[in-house]
């Protein structure tokens, strides 16, 4: 059984046609799965237009404050009853089997421990969806608007045709071993909403597990959706959760207080 986990937060534009593709997706190839939603507090519909749908084999977590991403995950993650959890964003459609293909890469692929789709645009473009571990230098250059081609944090136009080992993958479509999940346990909660997908492919890596990206399975992203909701927040909270990163993986040195005056004073022209 894959065990489905979406966070929703004020996602009811998105949340019905998210479930709707889960459902059809795992009815048409017979796999069976449980759906997981943890909303952290929605102001909107969201959780009314869920319980008039009446799905089954799903359940709802209704936080009463939003404890942020990274808390909602293992709150669903730990609930999973699968072998297999899928961290899905409500803002994702399922395309053509999806969901078996990233089940079936587990046993195709030796040492896998996560796997995660081609994620596209809703016209079919490609989006830039995985990336490599950043270091300092990455960060440094991906702040300088001549020097920013000489980061090799993220990776544009990767279009594979074939399976591929990847180092981060975005967590808005990843499946994992729940057993795994349990050996690393889950995401650090130190994050609040980001770089959390980064330590969590990071773990499943020094566990010594690889992640697989599966080009023949494709899900529709609609990027950024519940982000743009509350730009000026969502940045403070990046930049804290980039420094925590830093700090855990690399230890307190002078780059990383340059990393935070970077980080503050980029702020004023990302807003």
């Amino acid at each position: 059984m894959v065990s489905v986990v979406i966070v929703t937060w004020n996602s009811e534009e998105e949340i019905i046609q998210c479930l709707d593709s889960v459902y059809s997706d795992s009815e048409n190839h017979k796999i069976s799965v449980e759906v997981i939603v943890v909303d952290n507090n929605s102001s909107d519909k969201t959780l009314e237009k869920i319980k008039l749908k009446n799905y089954s084999s799903l359940s709802v977590i209704c936080n009463k404050e939003n404890f942020g991403y990274t808390v909602a995950c293992n709150q669903g993650m730990k609930k999973a009853k699968g072998e297999y959890v899928f961290l899905l964003n409500p803002d994702t459609i399922i395309n053509n089997g999806s969901i078996l293909k990233l089940v079936n890469s587990f046993a195709e692929f030796e040492g896998c421990g996560a796997v995660a789709p081609k994620l596209i645009n809703s016209d079919g473009s490609l989006q830039d969806s995985c990336r490599n571990f950043p270091d300092y230098s990455d960060l440094f250059f991906e702040m300088s608007l001549l020097l920013k081609n000489l980061s090799k944090w993220k990776i544009k136009k990767f279009n594979p045709e074939n399976p591929v080992a990847v180092e981060q993958p975005m967590a808005a479509a990843l499946m994992i071993r729940k057993s795994l999940l349990e050996k690393i346990d889950f995401m650090d909660e130190r994050y609040k909403m980001f770089f959390n997908d980064v330590d969590l492919c990071k773990k499943i890596y020094l566990s010594g597990y690889n992640i697989m990206l599966i080009p023949s399975a494709e899900i529709i992203h609609e990027k950024g959706v519940s982000i743009y909701k509350d730009r000026s927040n969502m940045i403070k909270i990046w930049n804290s959760d980039c420094v925590k990163y830093f700090q855990k993986y690399f230890g307190n040195s002078y780059k990383l207080s340059l990393l935070k005056n970077l980080l503050n004073l980029s702020s004023i022209f990302r807003k």
